[in-house]
């Protein structure tokens, strides 16, 4: 079954209560979503969240965050950006900086 049939076999208002209620759990159950693209889902249907994916997952790591919601919520607090722009930012700057770093 492809997403569309699915949102149309539950309805789409249904559809969007079941991801408020539950984000993850709704997004992997769709076909071609998993534990990392679930986030990129959420993000792009507007929800303020922060993707794990491999840059903010090492950034998170390496700030002593077990992920990178965990990063994102701190530096979301302290600014008062949503968690969402907090992602964007660092995201683009582990993109970036990861073509300048010299092996150690």
């Amino acid at each position: 079954m492809s997403i569309a049939e699915t949102v149309d076999g539950v309805g789409f208002a249904d559809f969007k209560r079941q991801i408020l209620a539950g984000p993850q759990q709704t997004l992997m159950g769709l076909p071609y979503i998993g534990p990392v693209t679930w986030a990129h889902l959420a993000k792009n249907l507007g929800l303020d969240i922060a993707k794990n994916d491999r840059h903010l997952a090492r950034f998170a790591e390496s700030c002593g965050f077990n992920d990178a919601q965990s990063l994102c919520e701190v530096i979301a607090v302290r600014t008062g950006e949503l968690v969402g722009v907090v992602d964007v930012i660092l995201w683009r700057f582990a993109a970036l900086d990861a073509g300048n770093r010299q092996p150690a």
